[in-house]
Formats: C-alpha cells, structure tokens, sequence
C-alpha cells in the first residue's frame, strides 16, 4: 500500500489552528485478481487464480464544504431585492411589514439566495442587469479539499491500515452543471466519462480525482501462503481519512482563514449552518428529532442580513476566547483564526455552553 510522504507533517506550524472538515466515508470488502510483475494473473499451489483480498473507499465531501457560488445576479432577482430595500426603507413601514417583504423575496429567490440577493441590490445597480450573460451561477462544488487522504484503520486497538491516497490540486464539482447534459442515457452509469460529474458514480473516475482507493489487506506472500493476516478475515473496528493540504504562495494562512470564513459566511447566509448544543441526535429518534431540519426557518436569515456588521458584540480577545471566558460562537472563531463576528446570528453562537463545561 502506497506510503505516505516521508516529510507529511513537517509543515505543520504549532502556532496556527488545524481545521479537520468532516467527510463521508462508504467501504466495501473484495478482492482482485493478483498479479504478477509481468502482468500475468498469479497462480495458487492448486493451479487457481490467486485474489487478493482488498478494501474498497470511497470519500465524499461533505455538504459543510460545497458551495454554489453566484456569478451576477438576473434581472428577477434583481426586481425582488430592490422591491425589499424599498419596503426596508420606507419610513411608515413595521417589524411587521418588513418580514412581509422579506418572505415575498424568499418565495421568489429562494431561501438559499435570498440574503445575497439583498445584499447585491442594498445599494444598486441602478438598472436591472442583462439577461443574456451566461448562468447566473455555478454548479454544486466542494471547495478547500486537500492534497491528498491518509486513510487509517485499527482493529483490536492496533493499526492494521495506512493508505496514502493523492488528489489532483483544485475543487471539485458535485453537482450538475447547467452547461452539459444533465444525464447521458447510454450510457450505463448516465453520466458522459468526460463530465466532471462522473467521479460520483463511477469508482474508477473517483479513484483519479483522489476520491477513492482499492487498498490490499494483505501481502502476495501471504495470499500465496495461505496465511491471510486477521485484518483480510475480520475487517476493521474503525476507519478513519485525514486531509492533508499543503502550504503553499497562494494558501497562506491568512487567506485559508479567508477561504473558510466565506465557506462558512455563505452556509450561515443560507440559514444550513448552527452550532448544535452537546447530546443533540445525528438521526431522528423515537423522543427527540435530530439537529437537521429540511425546513430552515427563512427569516434567521432575516436576522443575520439586518445585524449589525459588529453584532458578535465587543472584541474579544482570542486567549481569553480559548480560555473559555466568552461565547461559544466566538470560540470558534477565536480557535480557527476567523475574524469577529464571522458567526454573529448564527443560531447556537451566543450559547455558553464551553463555558458551563469549564466550569
């Protein structure tokens, strides 16, 4: 199995924040045909092909890093976000109006789009933008994706796995693009091979985009002995892949910091993210539903568009943050380096449970 990099970790600076982003992981135990230097399938003592026994991953990203980042805005869009600024503006105007015009600008935009919308048109463009300029926006795309996936496996309290597994520099598409054919009919998996969609639903695909790998649980010598090692027999008690990416001119940390403060500024945008309180359920259950609602309520989006800019509140200090003497919003701020407010009305981020657990 393919090694990682002598030098892996040696970039790592102890004074910067590491940001571990979750993903979801699928596994299948197999096998392949072993084969010889030559190419040639190998051969048991019994004259059988030999099989090696494998463990199939694939990684997906996880809806927290995929964005559909907007391009310019239509002139429908435009029409509804200046009609709410006017009714915003108007001085007779309520609490009562203003929710009105903003629920008339979700129906017609949409919740995911709503509070950039109204942010585009807060003070213009004085005319509607044309119409014939290309999509409005871009597909579905998974955005500060690493280099590379170490995946690791333990059974039994030991290591048993490492799998180094590289990826092509760059983001990656996860959803349909308006420009190409949504699906191919003949073709089996009904995506074209050339579309960059195809890594979804092909394991092949998905192993050259650095998404997948076929990993052998044992050695030929083994397999060829008969001697399987207990990690091909029982499998794994857990399995887990770190991303690493690597430093670069252009990734500095400043501009990673930049990077996920816009990922997570657009998620809060579109009321998808919250911090949820400890003990709360990842899957429904028979007492209690779990923190994921498909029914986000629009106007908290309402709220973080009308905060003020500063509506974390006073500057905190990051040590004092860390120290578990502020917010629970602000500690994660503090504790990924984001700048304050990132995460001002965000549902959960005025909670104090971080600092009910210190004490």
């Amino acid at each position: 199995m393919p090694e990682p990099p002598a030098d892996l970790w040696a970039g790592l600076d102890p004074t910067l924040p590491i940001a571990l982003l979750p993903v979801r992981l699928e596994t299948r135990f197999g096998d392949r045909p072993l084969l010889g230097g030559d190419g040639t399938p190998t051969l048991m003592d019994d004259g059988t092909p030999a099989r090696m026994p494998v463990l199939r991953v694939r990684v997906y990203p996880d809806e927290l890093t995929i964005t559909t980042t907007a391009i310019r805005l239509t002139a429908a869009q435009w029409a509804a976000g200046t009609e709410f600024w006017a009714a915003q503006r108007d001085p007779a105007a309520t609490a009562d109006l203003v929710a009105a015009a903003w629920a008339r600008l979700v129906g017609q935009v949409g919740t995911a789009r709503a509070v950039w919308v109204a942010r585009e048109t807060r003070s213009g463009p004085p005319t509607p933008p044309d119409t014939d300029t290309g999509p409005a926006e871009r597909p579905a795309t998974a955005v500060l994706l690493p280099d590379g996936w170490l995946l690791a496996g333990w059974l039994d309290g030991a290591q048993v796995l490492h799998h180094y597994l590289p990826r092509p520099a760059g983001d990656l598409q996860v959803g349909p693009s308006r420009d190409t054919p949504a699906f191919t009919p003949e073709d089996p998996t009904l995506v074209a091979p050339e579309d960059p969609l195809r890594w979804a639903v092909d394991f092949d695909a998905a192993s050259r985009a650095g998404m997948a790998a076929t990993v052998d649980l044992a050695t030929a010598d083994q397999v060829l002995g008969r001697a399987l090692p207990p990690v091909a027999i029982r499998g794994l008690d857990t399995l887990v892949a770190v991303g690493v990416r690597e430093p670069t001119a252009e990734r500095t940390p400043d501009r990673e910091a930049e990077s996920l403060t816009a990922l997570l500024t657009g998620h809060a945008d579109r009321d998808t993210l919250a911090l949820l309180a400890p003990g709360t359920p990842t899957n429904n259950l028979t007492d209690r539903p779990s923190g994921y609602s498909s029914r986000p309520d629009p106007f908290a989006s309402l709220a973080r568009l009308l905060a003020d800019p500063a509506a974390g509140g006073r500057a905190v200090d990051p040590g004092a943050a860390l120290s578990g003497q502020a917010a629970d919003g602000e500690i994660l701020e503090a504790a990924l380096g984001l700048p304050a407010a990132t995460l001002a009305a965000t549902p959960g981020a005025a909670g104090r449970e971080q600092a009910h657990a210190r004490r």
